[in-house]
């Protein structure tokens, strides 16, 4: 068999080179075919400049504040390391912090002791700069620094405004405070003053925090309440006492270092009445919360709520030409016992800004009581007001009728202005004014008496109620507590003593 020889070209590798336009290729044997050759990129040892100007600034017995001018590198530092040690002449720094930028605090210092800096900076390639100068500086000797705040506690209606001021005592250079609130606004605050103010109801509290050591602080807790106003007797219709829109006095705020008395007013006579409170009435060409206070000589008084010392923004007098009471007429044993004007606690009617309140005088010979409508803006009578309150009114019946200065008439009981005792609120039920009656001193002939008018008008209602027409006594005292009505528009009242059935 004739042997077949099979020949196989050996391989050959190319090599492409390119010089400028020319291309040149090789056959050269082992050689292998590649494309156009890459440089390495050249690495980053290029190190960032010194950061200069490197100062330390003592800010308290624990504090020292650092800063420095920035360095500068080819492609860009990244960050600093600054290092520290213990004395103004020290070698044996060791690194405290990497800061990304150009200030560093180092706080946690022992006091009265030399602390010396020095910084450099990095970059992204891990290369360190020189360092740059170093700064030292002393800790001053621990703080006795002490902050206070006023006022000391506060109450706001929504969007009022509280201006508070903080005074540090041994400030170091004069630095002042910085404020915090845990809600609301702080606004226009400087090193010794801000505003608060909160368009939410809650409690807040604001701090004032000493510059030169942040170890020492004050802080005040502020109430802030949605409550548009106290307008009648024991805040509602039901009398129940509860204002659950309370957010200044609260059981951790009402303490001997924090609750107090701000500000009083002078008025001419006893207060019996309960004060009552409209918030951000337009009074006196501004908003102001407003304090409204009737006397036992027939006197009404608006006092601006938050003022110190008190504002008054106007007064009026109901005598109408005549004087309070005396008890002495009354036969009084000392129940009031200096004059009897005002005893009963007005209402308000926030929708008309009218306030409903009753006066007691003495005019010659003659005893009055008369229902007036105040306007709430200058105590001006409103609804061709008052409205008398007379003998002339009067419901059948057999019981007592009364005495020389209302005698009344057979099987008629008359309202008797001498001897009935204006003490229960005011009551303000579905447009009509509720007013109760009981005795002075106990001292007979009376009755208890309910009696309606109307709000917008000051026109009697059909509501005249007397507790025992057939017999005698029956007054609604209350302990000067109101009548008191339900959602279905019932009037409760309590009888303390009298004939009955």
């Amino acid at each position: 068999m004739k042997r077949r020889t099979v020949f196989e070209p050996r391989p050959y590798l190319y090599r492409v080179c390119f010089l400028g336009a020319l291309l040149l290729v090789s056959c050269q044997k082992g050689s292998s075919v590649s494309g156009p050759s890459t440089s390495p990129p050249t690495p980053d040892t290029t190190p960032p400049t010194a950061p200069a100007n490197l100062t330390a600034t003592p800010v308290s017995s624990g504090q020292i504040n650092l800063a420095w001018t920035a360095a500068t590198d080819n492609v860009g530092a990244t960050g600093y390391r600054v290092e520290s040690c213990v004395g103004a002449a020290c070698s044996n720094f060791a690194q405290i912090a990497a800061p990304s930028g150009i200030s560093y605090n180092n706080t946690g210092l022992a006091a009265s002791t030399s602390y010396s800096y020095r910084v450099r900076a990095t970059d992204a390639a891990g290369n360190l700069g020189p360092y740059s100068n170093v700064a030292t500086a002393s800790t001053p000797a621990q703080s006795n620094i002490n902050v206070t705040i006023n006022p000391r506690r506060g109450g706001l209606t929504l969007s009022q405004t509280l201006s508070l001021s903080a005074a540090v005592a041994n400030d170091v250079g004069a630095a002042g405070v910085s404020w915090t609130a845990s809600g609301g606004s702080l606004t226009g605050t400087s090193t010794a003053s801000a505003t608060f103010s909160s368009s939410a109801p809650g409690s807040f509290t604001i701090t004032a925090t000493s510059v030169a050591d942040n170890t020492k602080l004050a802080s005040v807790t502020i109430g802030v309440t949605d409550l548009a106003g106290v307008f009648t007797q024991r805040y509602d219709a039901q009398r129940t006492g509860q204002n659950q829109q309370e957010y200044a006095l609260t059981a951790s705020t009402v303490s001997g270092s924090t609750f107090g008395k701000l500000f009083s007013c002078a008025v001419d006579a006893e207060v019996y009445a309960q004060p009552l409170h409209v918030a951000n009435l337009t009074i006196a060409g501004g908003t102001h919360n407003t304090v409204f206070v009737a006397t036992q000589n027939d006197s009404v008084y608006a006092f601006d709520g938050d003022a110190s010392p008190c504002v008054q923004r106007w007064k009026v007098s109901l005598l109408n030409g005549g004087t309070p009471v005396n008890p002495v007429d009354t036969g009084e044993t000392g129940d009031i016992n200096t004059k009897i004007g005002i005893t009963g606690t007005p209402v308000i009617d926030p929708a008309s800004n009218t306030l409903y309140v009753v006066s007691k005088t003495k005019e010659g010979t003659v005893y009055h009581q008369r229902l007036h409508a105040l306007s709430l803006i200058d105590g001006s009578e409103k609804f061709s007001g008052p409205a008398e309150i007379s003998d002339a009114l009067s419901v059948p019946g057999s019981g007592d009728t009364g005495d020389s200065t209302c005698p009344g008439s057979a099987g008629n009981v008359p309202f008797c202005p001498l001897r009935e005792n204006q003490r229960p609120a005011l009551l303000l039920l579905n447009g009509v004014v509720y007013i109760a009656w009981a005795s002075h001193g106990d001292n007979q002939p009376y009755h208890g008496w309910v009696i309606g008018y109307n709000a917008s008008n000051l026109a009697l209602v059909p509501v005249l109620f007397n507790a025992t027409p057939d017999g005698g006594l029956g007054g609604i005292w209350q302990t000067g507590t109101g009548p008191a009505a339900d959602a279905g528009g019932n009037i409760y009242v309590i009888t303390g003593n009298g004939t009955f059935d």
